[in-house]
């Protein structure tokens, strides 16, 4: 920036042009303009899309059929394993809710990987998660067609990077192979 300060002005200008409002929506012939009328249509439209119901039984039932008392206490955290999650970040991705951007772990990656190594493994020997790490901000994305129409967005969730670390580091890092098929 000190070389080419006409590059952050340029940079903010772009960001000041960005059209960001959703909607007015078209819905039954009359349009929708109040801000909590379109986040309500947009949550609907979003709640269609998901289900945990597949023929009568939670789906979230399945994954755990097979589950043994002590499968996750095998869980290994390494140090390597959360510098190399954090090496594969992408330093210009916006921080979530928890307001930890990518940039700060990645240039801290050596020194905090053994605090967020503990915070991990208190995680799973409690089997809870802080709530800051399960919040996400949810940004509709505009796919095509009439901008009128709800169904024309689709949602994506913008999560904590730490969590997204904890999910990369314990990827494959089990003392035993996987029970499940």
């Amino acid at each position: 920036m000190n070389k080419n300060p006409k590059m952050f002005h340029d940079f903010i200008k772009n960001k000041e042009k960005r059209d960001n409002k959703i909607g007015p929506f078209k819905i039954d012939g009359k349009y929708v303009n109040d801000d909590k009328e379109i986040c309500n249509t947009m949550m609907k439209q979003y709640n269609t899309q998901f289900s945990n119901n597949e023929n009568g039984r939670d789906v979230t039932d399945k994954i755990f059929d097979d589950a043994q008392d002590d499968d996750i206490s095998d869980i290994l955290i390494r140090d390597e394993d959360i510098q190399n999650a954090i090496r594969g970040m992408d330093q210009n991705s916006t921080a979530g809710p928890d307001g930890i951007p990518a940039k700060f772990l990645i240039e801290t990656k050596e020194n905090i990987a053994v605090p967020l190594g503990i915070i991990m493994r208190k995680s799973i020997d409690q089997g809870k998660i802080p709530d800051v790490l399960k919040l996400a901000y949810v940004t509709p994305i505009h796919k095509g067609g009439s901008k009128l129409k709800p169904e024309n967005y689709r949602p994506v969730s913008l999560t904590s990077h730490i969590m997204k670390i904890f999910e990369k580091s314990g990827e494959g890092s089990t003392n035993i192979p996987s029970k499940r098929t």
